[in-house]
């Protein structure tokens, strides 16, 4: 039966339409005023913080026009002021006025407040002293106008606040300090809205210029950022001067270079700059060349006055045809980097022509110690040999021959350390118990004989060995050790079992091994001997022997080089920054 199925068009008009999501009443109200806030942004002005410098120019305008408004509504009073109140409300406008001035400019909010509050209250007592002359009410529009320069919320809505409780409160209780007309003298409230209608319409012109304000800062402070990211992405080091030499703005790579944050350059000289700990005159420095149009040359640069390795730079000195601040544009380019690229290609070539000497060193040596291959019926020999990731050779090593009576010597060596050092001591092992197993040394014996040998041959030598004797009629085997990892037996089905003997390294007080292991390998049987760095890679001995006869097992049925190359590469725990060496032998059928 032929199973079909239908798949419909989610823009088709066929079939009932798609359910509509309920709306979540709870998260109706938060995306409302997501979008409340998102408008609000883009039509009123942020009331951003000016810079220190502008908002204490603006404070200080303030300021002063507060105290002419002061002065004049205090002269008014005195001389012409309709009664004694006049006077107490002009002492007041006084006591206020410099309270204002008073407060710390660090409080920008409270200052910026108070100051608003003391500008509209100096203008009701003028208007007070007018008789509520309707004229006298500009002022109002004129302090709202002025309080924008703050460019801040906290005192725009005082002063449009005070503007609507002035006109309500006062026109209540003194109509005619006021108003100078009955319908507003009547009605005090409605009049107060009306003129705190007009203050709204002169606000919303003075928060429309706010918010422009903030548009062309935002845009200029972009441009800004622009020049800045492109500039700061240049590698040269880029400084604006003025015309005395004097560094109005750098780059990060500037500032970097010259050891000295951007906020402590601005202004400095550039010669002091670049040369802090120099005892020649400015006008000597080849920085200074101002005459000509342009200039270029190499000089030097201490980021540091006791600097002992002065930076060595090429500049380029430019000439700006505008009529902004900037006169010359100085680029600094850091060639020290092609300094250090000579002397390394120097270095670099001595370490290469040791580096061949060490090379046919390492190569004589190890043509002196790797054995001839056996051709013996029934046994298949190999082995494979990785040194440190770093070094041509090191401290192990492999080793078999045929003793006179018949039986294969195998053995591997681990000298500790790398390179030729580490190298040269195994060597010396390994010709030790060469020599003495060749005299007929008993294997029980052989590693602890060896030791005693060698111990008058260094006293920084110490290293590990294992050593086997294999009976090619028999299969029989014998091992030994000297504190080396056991030997692994591979069974041809891929079956494991290591072969364990206790034994003290070569080095260390008491050492070989007077206990023997031994095994019968049938034929397609493996015996294994490795080095500590195929098992030492994870620091963890128990994982690393785990991974060894995965390995193994996995290879059993593969020829024995290729084998030994899988053992040495494979297994998970490998030490890749340690030396590695395999051996391999193999009983195959006579």
């Amino acid at each position: 039966m032929t199973q079909t199925s239908e798949r419909r068009d989610p823009r088709s008009s066929v079939g009932p339409p798609p359910a509509e999501p309920l709306g979540d009443p709870l998260l109706a109200g938060p995306a409302r005023a997501s979008r409340v806030r998102r408008l609000r942004s883009r039509l009123l002005p942020r009331g951003v913080d000016l810079s220190a410098r502008s908002w204490t120019l603006r404070h200080r305008a303030v300021l002063a026009f507060l105290w002419v408004m002061t002065l004049a509504a205090t002269t008014w009073a005195v001389v012409a002021g309709p009664g004694g109140h006049a006077v107490l409300e002009a002492v007041g406008l006084v006591v206020v006025a410099g309270l204002t001035t008073a407060i710390p400019a660090h409080r920008r909010a409270l200052a910026a407040s108070a100051a608003s509050v003391a500008l509209l209250l100096a203008t009701a007592v003028l208007v007070h002293l007018s008789g509520g002359l309707i004229e006298m009410h500009f002022l109002f529009f004129v302090i709202v106008a002025a309080v924008t320069l703050y460019q801040q919320w906290a005192p725009f809505l005082s002063a449009v606040a005070f503007v609507i409780l002035h006109h309500g409160v006062i026109g209540t209780t003194h109509p005619e300090a006021t108003y100078n007309h009955a319908a507003a003298i009547a009605h005090p409230w409605a009049w107060a809205g009306i003129h705190g209608g007009f203050v709204a319409l002169a606000s919303v012109v003075g928060l429309a210029g706010w918010r422009f304000d903030e548009l062309v800062r935002d845009e200029l402070r972009q441009v800004g950022e622009h020049h800045r990211v492109v500039l700061d992405s240049v590698r040269d080091a880029v400084l604006a001067l003025d015309l005395q030499g004097r560094i109005l703005s750098a780059n990060s790579r500037a500032t970097a270079l010259l050891g000295v944050p951007a906020a402590d350059l601005t202004g400095r000289d550039v010669h002091r700059a670049v040369h802090p700990g120099a005892h020649h005159p400015a006008d000597r420095c080849p920085l200074a060349g101002r005459d000509a149009a342009a200039s270029t040359g190499t000089d030097e640069v201490e980021p540091d006055p006791g600097a002992a390795v002065p930076v060595p730079v090429t500049f380029r000195l430019a000439a700006v045809d505008d009529d902004g601040a900037a006169a010359w544009v100085l680029t600094l380019t850091d060639v020290s980097g092609s300094h250090r690229a000579l002397v390394a290609e120097r270095q670099l070539r001595h370490l290469t022509a040791e580096r061949l000497v060490e090379r046919a060193e390492v190569e004589q040596l190890a043509a002196s110690v790797s054995p001839p291959p056996l051709d013996l019926p029934g046994l298949e020999l190999a082995a494979t040999y990785l040194p440190a990731s770093e070094a041509l050779l090191g401290g192990d090593l492999y080793d078999w021959f045929v003793s006179p009576d018949g039986t294969v010597h195998v053995a591997v060596f681990d000298a500790m350390g790398k390179g030729r050092g580490a190298t040269k001591h195994a060597i010396a092992v390994l010709h030790a118990v060469r020599v003495l197993a060749l005299d007929g040394r008993p294997l029980h014996d052989l590693l602890g004989r060896a030791a005693g040998v060698l111990a008058d041959h260094d006293d920084d030598l110490m290293a590990t060995a294992v050593v086997a004797r294999y009976h090619p009629g028999t299969g029989d085997l014998e091992v030994a050790s000297a504190g080396h990892p056991p030997a692994l037996v591979v069974r041809s089905d891929g079956g494991c079992e290591f072969l364990e003997t206790v034994g003290i390294g070569i080095g260390v007080p008491g050492a070989g091994s007077s206990v023997l292991r031994s095994a019968t390998l049938a034929a397609g049987d493996t015996l294994v001997l490795y080095s500590d760095g195929l098992i030492e890679g994870t620091r963890d001995l128990d994982r690393g022997l785990a991974d060894l006869t995965a390995t193994a097992a996995a290879a059993a049925g593969e020829d024995a080089p290729t084998m030994a190359d899988r053992l040495a590469r494979e297994p998970g725990s490998v030490a890749v920054d340690d030396d590695r060496v395999v051996l391999v032998l193999r009983r195959t059928p006579a």
